[in-house]
């Protein structure tokens, strides 16, 4: 599944991802305006205030949609011209598919309902359009792989209702996370993480080695 660059609008916030031999760095930004199908003025949410220059680097760049799933271009080129970062990308963009779908933190509290109709509250760790998963602080969920459960919380005007089983347990120092695939997702979840990605964009350092 392709996007055509030309279909992003004015304003929309963008991911720059930056290759320079074994090192990898995100940046956040914007589309301020197209100047034509595959030219665009960017801006970068960053304090910097020199000029960067993105000479010797493979760039890559990440968009969004409003149905929550992530297209890349690569080979992009970034120039500094007339006092505008003028971006280049190169024929349509593709879907995204690291870990299936982008990940993005949340750390909200949910209540979880187990098949047994037992209820406890959790903190969810981070969600996308695949998974999900939560620590559980207490010790007291005593879940097993393929064990089924289901997640509800409201956050940014979006209500989160999702069913999924345990694929990951790991025992951190002194709590567990688990986990989930997505066996049943919901209507407001591609808005949701669409919104929280911007959402969390204005606290994100502005690069950083992923």
């Amino acid at each position: 599944m392709k996007v055509s660059f030309s279909e992003i609008r004015d304003g929309s916030p963008i991911i720059i991802i930056l290759h320079s031999g074994s090192v990898h760095t995100k940046m956040h930004g914007n589309i301020i305006n197209l100047i034509r199908e595959d030219i665009a003025t960017i801006s970068f949410d960053t304090s910097v205030s020199q000029v960067l220059k993105f000479d010797h680097m493979d760039i890559e760049v990440i968009y969004i949609s409003d149905d929550g799933y992530p297209y890349v271009w690569k080979k992009c080129k970034i120039v500094y011209f007339k006092n505008n970062y003028v971006l280049q990308i190169k024929g349509e963009g593709t879907r995204y598919n690291r870990r299936i779908a982008y990940r993005v933190s949340i750390s909200r509290s949910a209540q979880l309902y187990t098949t047994e109709d037992k209820e406890y509250k959790v903190n969810v760790k981070d969600v996308s359009l695949n998974g999900f998963s939560i620590a559980d602080k207490k010790n007291e969920l005593n879940l097993s792989m393929e064990d089924g459960v289901s997640i509800y919380f409201e956050d940014l005007n979006h209500t989160i209702d999702l069913y999924g089983t345990v694929i990951r347990i790991e025992q951190r120092d002194d709590y567990l996370v688990y986990g989930f695939i997505i066996r049943r997702s919901c209507r407001d979840l591609p808005s949701y993480i669409t919104t929280k990605l911007g959402d969390n964009s204005n606290n994100l350092p502005p690069s950083y080695v992923i």
